[in-house]
């Protein structure tokens, strides 16, 4: 009996984070940035004396994930609705903290089904460039390049923290005078060679 309810929840919070998954699949599909400036609070809400077809709207942009959530319920999403009036606000999985986490699973999702591609397709190139950025630490863009079906497919893997990658967190305990003198004496070591040693433990990673 316990494992029958238990299993029940399960299906039910599965079930209540599936228009909020594919709003974020939506979001990412189409390059459109999630947040705005406020990201907080009830995203509806309830009228005293309302039942939960009822609500009243903010005026205020909340972010393009949150507003296009009012937009799946205004288009009938009963259950988006039902979830969101009924659940107290913090379990309503909307927040900018479970928004990284589902980004970061969607994220790990997606490069495994990339690196399955480039094991089927046996022959790759990999394209990666550093350049550093306006905070003075060198990101590296990392790319891969395969053919499949005959089609060349380019496929973007992710940025790297060139310094954070070779050298860890050990600078991230002194403050930001000494960071930034560290960063200058470390910053003409990154080689070609490191950066190619970066690349293969990134896909030793994957």
């Amino acid at each position: 009996m316990i494992d029958t309810q238990r299993m029940k929840e399960i299906k039910e919070n599965r079930e209540r984070l599936v228009p909020i998954i594919k709003s974020i699949l939506f979001l990412g599909r189409q390059n459109i940035a999630l947040r705005g400036h406020r990201d907080d609070g009830q995203l509806l809400s309830k009228n005293i004396s309302s039942d939960f077809s009822s609500y009243t709207e903010s005026i205020t942009n909340q972010g393009n994930f949150r507003e296009l959530l009012k937009f799946r319920i205004d288009a009938g999403d009963k259950n988006l609705e039902h979830h969101l009036m009924s659940t107290s606000k913090n379990t309503t999985y909307i927040s900018y903290t479970i928004q990284n986490n589902l980004i970061e699973c969607i994220g790990k999702e997606i490069t495994t089904f990339i690196t399955n591609e480039i094991k089927e397709a046996k022959y790759y190139s990999i394209i990666f460039d550093e350049t550093t950025d306006v905070s003075v630490i060198s990101q590296m863009s990392f790319s891969v390049r395969y053919l499949k079906s005959e089609k060349v497919f380019e496929r973007f893997i992710s940025f790297v923290n060139c310094h954070k990658k070779i050298y860890g967190d050990a600078h991230d305990d002194h403050d930001e005078d000494q960071d930034l003198e560290n960063i200058s004496k470390i910053e003409p070591k990154l080689s070609g060679e490191l950066l190619g040693t970066t690349v293969i433990n990134i896909l030793h990673d994957s």
